[in-house]
């Protein structure tokens, strides 16, 4: 299967991916395919429609049933896991995935990123080194991989190379991650103008952040919340749930 699942994915909307298991109910990989779009309607909050964590779970115990020797699906179940927050569970999904495909960069980049974030501290070495194979083993990987790399190597303080990470991703006008990143880590590093920049683009695209919400939305571990939530305030972006609009100058 192509590399650059989420690049394929996002040129496949969620209606082409559903009629094309109308169609054809037995094929497997659509179905781990549609785990990817509904977990991108969670991330971005594009084309949100009801339940999508209930659909991620669906469509991803469809594909394993399909076809149980499938990476890919075991992988999409493991995204499950981890946006409803069972962390174990999680991390079987994700060493079933690699077990099966074990040179599959994708799935080291965003769930190797994902097993740190989400299990904590003592997870670290592990989440580290499957991010760097994962980018090794592709070495033309996409920009997008370097989100992965800077949240990694911001939850180990490495702040100026996060920086690096982060701006190696492209511009991108419209992507409030880029921007969140931006303004988090040229904080921490006192870089006063820059985050500024940065945070109020970031609010103008996303006017409801809060930092305890986006610790229970992206499942950030316990050990990490002085760290997003100390980087936050520096920013000047909402720990509290609300309205930050008014913090948009």
């Amino acid at each position: 299967p192509p590399d650059n699942r989420f690049i394929r994915l996002i040129k496949s909307p969620d209606g082409h991916l559903e009629e094309a298991v109308r169609i054809d109910p037995n094929y497997a990989r659509a179905y781990a395919d549609l785990v990817f779009i509904y977990e991108i309607e969670i991330i971005h909050e594009w084309n949100v429609l009801p339940d999508p964590i209930g659909r991620m779970e669906r469509a991803g115990k469809r594909a394993i049933e399909l076809d149980p020797m499938d990476s890919i699906s075991h992988a999409a179940m493991g995204d499950f896991y981890y946006f409803s927050n069972q962390p174990e569970l999680f991390e079987t999904q994700l060493d079933r995935a690699l077990e099966l495909n074990p040179n599959d960069s994708e799935t080291l980049v965003w769930s190797g990123m994902r097993l740190g974030t989400m299990m904590g501290r003592e997870r670290m070495d592990k989440s580290a080194g499957m991010v760097l194979r994962g980018m090794r083993l592709n070495p033309n990987h996409p920009r997008y991989f370097y989100f992965s790399l800077a949240q990694v190597l911001f939850n180990q303080a490495r702040f100026e190379e996060a920086l690096t990470a982060i701006k190696k991703t492209g511009a991108n006008d419209d992507n409030q991650w880029q921007f969140y990143w931006l303004a988090v880590i040229n904080a921490e590093l006192g870089n006063v103008e820059e985050a500024e920049a940065a945070r109020i683009r970031f609010l103008e695209l996303y006017p409801d952040f809060s930092s305890k919400g986006a610790m229970k939305d992206f499942v950030i571990h316990e050990s990490f919340w002085d760290l997003y939530h100390g980087a936050a305030e520096k920013a000047g972006l909402p720990i509290e749930e609300g309205d930050a609009s008014a913090l948009v100058q």
